[in-house]
């Protein structure tokens, strides 16, 4: 059985609004005790909110979950789809830098010369994009 909160705080919306709009993956009325399918006054989700409206936007990736809303708590489900993500990468002197950081790992274990002349191409980036005071390098004198 829900705490007796939370059962105080439905109370409070379905006299006070007209409807309910869950947002987030994992709402949890949905998954209180009662049938699985045609719930009545003696399943939770029913008791709780009742026939009041419930609008539940849901990412459309993950449709068991809007459907499980749908069946237990009659609400209408508002899919979306996420954003698409990419890479945001670095740009001027921030990628000329992790170039050389990147081939100096690919050159580390084949050609000791050439990750030496990047290890100098490095040191010398840094000093002169002005990172050298951010990790508190100084130059060494002589």
């Amino acid at each position: 059985m829900p705490p007796h909160g939370y059962l105080a705080f439905y109370a409070a919306v379905r006299a006070q609004a007209d409807a309910v709009v869950h947002v987030g993956k994992h709402g949890n009325l949905e998954w209180l005790p009662g049938k699985a399918l045609a719930l009545s006054q003696q399943c939770f989700p029913d008791a709780i909110l009742g026939a009041m409206p419930q609008l539940y936007p849901f990412i459309v990736n993950d449709p068991g979950e809007g459907s499980q809303a749908k069946r237990r708590t009659a609400a209408v489900v508002i899919d979306h789809l996420t954003p698409p993500l990419t890479r945001a990468g670095l740009h001027g002197d921030l990628a000329l830098l992790e170039a050389d950081v990147d081939e100096y790992f690919q050159a580390a274990g084949l050609h000791p010369a050439r990750a030496k002349l990047l290890v100098t191409d490095i040191v010398n980036k840094v000093y002169d994009f002005g990172l050298a005071g951010d990790l508190g390098l100084e130059r060494e004198r002589g």
